[in-house]
């Protein structure tokens, strides 16, 4: 029986600061939901109806049946699916040392869910070891984020960090960074990608810190298809297209 309690508790997981009293998430939709359960998450309980614990063949102990309008009720979704699991937050502490030698993106002050979910959905589509997630960028574990990964958290390592220009300013004499931005070098041409390093992609309005110039590799450019087009590409489809460059260059060596 679903109780009034685990209503209130799925309804508080919306908002962030009872996400980060609790270090609870939620895992909405079919494959979401699966994507964290068979990676190994820890389930605290999940919310469905008997018909797709049938659909799916799931059965566990810590899964609630009920109708589809008390979750239709308790979802954000327009149309929602009739899974919704509650799943508890992992921490991870970035070591340097561990990544030095592998392929990463920071996400500088990215602040659209939508955005940064399918940036981290792209990394993993694309090969990218592991995402970094700063300050002052979305909550890593905002519904919606979760929604537009796709479950891809599941099986990648994403870190939180605090002050990201303090990290690079450490670490850019072992990584090369690389930066997205308007400026930069011309991606059709460029062939100075390394087998390991950091690409940093900054906010959707502001761009990047300057701040981290100083400290970087390389700045590279995507070229439109002519001069004067449009002012920009969407933060996400640049980093796609980032990565798949990178993912062609690794494969070559």
């Amino acid at each position: 029986m679903l109780s009034k309690s685990k209503v209130k508790i799925i309804k508080q997981l919306y908002q962030k600061k009872y996400r980060k009293k609790e270090g609870l998430f939620i895992a909405e939709g079919t494959k979401v939901f699966k994507e964290f359960f068979n990676a190994g998450w820890e389930l605290v309980f999940a919310v469905s109806t008997e018909q797709w614990c049938k659909d799916n063949c799931f059965y566990n102990n810590n899964l609630i049946i009920t109708n589809y309008d008390n979750i239709k009720k308790l979802s954000t979704q327009v149309t929602p699916q009739p899974i919704i699991g509650i799943f508890k937050q992992k921490k991870v502490i970035f070591n340097a040392e561990e990544y030095k030698n592998k392929w990463g993106v920071i996400l500088a002050d990215i602040q659209d869910p939508g955005n940064a979910g399918t940036i981290i959905r792209s990394a993993l589509w694309f090969g990218i070891d592991y995402v970094i997630l700063s300050e002052n960028s979305v909550d890593l574990y905002n519904p919606k984020l979760i929604q537009a990964s796709m479950g891809a958290i599941a099986k990648i390592n994403v870190f939180e960090c605090k002050n990201y220009i303090e990290l690079i300013k450490n670490i850019k004499n072992d990584i090369p960074i690389y930066v997205a931005h308007l400026q930069g070098k011309s991606l059709n041409d460029y062939c100075n990608f390394k087998s390991y390093g950091i690409l940093v992609v900054g906010n959707e309005s502001k761009g990047v810190n300057k701040e981290i110039f100083k400290y970087v590799h390389d700045t590279i450019y995507i070229p439109s298809h002519k001069d004067n087009v449009f002012d920009s590409l969407n933060v996400s489809v640049s980093a796609s297209i980032i990565f798949y460059e990178i993912m062609k260059f690794r494969k070559k060596l």
